[in-house]
């Protein structure tokens, strides 16, 4: 109930408003040799329909910036509010309901569960969180497949697929919940050009619609696609610009 609470909360936020509200986040690691700050003192605030590029070099902190706003990885410091949920309150058992509920993520390898078909890997999620009515979820899955190109695959298992092909079902999987935020970590890494613009104007799409996305991202031209730019070096941001 919590979880179906928190997502009610998410669908309340219109388009324009603020969603998510980062304040002083630290990520510390201790190493052999000293404490690493892998996000160094970082605020920042997205309203929802943002289409938000991180990009800078590897190390910079970009991937766990991403997963912190997820929950993966937990703050050493700081708060993350996401409408009126603040997340380093929660206990992980509702965190994860949260999770599955609130956020999409998409994944650099994909992360889709090789002895599940296609369509298998997108019903996971709402058996998971059991939001959507259980006679709407098979429906649900065609139509997302069928909106990132790939409705003909949907009985077929991961490694039949191409890297584009399995990315888009990755997306396809992320949207299963209807979540507000999509978070996405590299996901045109291992695509070749013609298909990452593809890919791209999928999340640029989804934006207009209204839904918040944040992409890890090493691309040098992200301008034709997202809002908005933040580069970070040494676990700092040193540059914020609308495009």
């Amino acid at each position: 109930m919590e979880a179906i609470m928190d997502k009610q909360v998410t669908r309340e936020i219109s388009k324009g408003q603020r969603l998510i509200e980062l304040k002083n986040l630290y990520k510390t690691y201790q190493l052999p040799w000293g404490k690493l700050n892998a996000v160094h003192d970082i605020s920042l605030e997205l309203q929802s329909g943002e289409f938000l590029a991180v990009v800078g070099q590897s190390g910079s902190g970009k991937t766990t910036l991403i997963n912190l706003v997820c929950g993966i990885d937990s703050l050493s410091s700081g708060s993350i509010r996401i409408g009126d949920t603040q997340l380093e309150q929660l206990s992980q058992r509702k965190l994860n309901l949260w999770r599955g509920s609130n956020l999409g993520v998409v994944f650099q390898f994909f992360q889709l569960l090789p002895t599940l078909s296609i369509m298998e890997n997108i019903l996971l999620p709402m058996n998971f969180c059991n939001i959507i009515p259980v006679n709407q979820r098979k429906d649900r899955a065609l139509a997302l497949l069928d909106r990132v190109g790939i409705l003909e695959q949907a009985n077929k298992f991961p490694s039949h697929l191409s890297g584009g092909q399995q990315q888009r079902a990755a997306i396809a999987r992320s949207l299963a919940n209807d979540p507000s935020i999509i978070c996405a970590d590299e996901p045109t890494g291992n695509l070749d050009s013609q298909t990452s613009d593809k890919i791209l104007d999928l999340f640029a799409e989804l934006a207009r619609e209204g839904k918040t996305i944040l992409m890890v991202t090493h691309e040098r031209d992200v301008s034709t696609h997202a809002t908005r730019e933040i580069r970070l070096h040494d676990g700092k941001i040193v540059q914020d610009r609308s495009i």
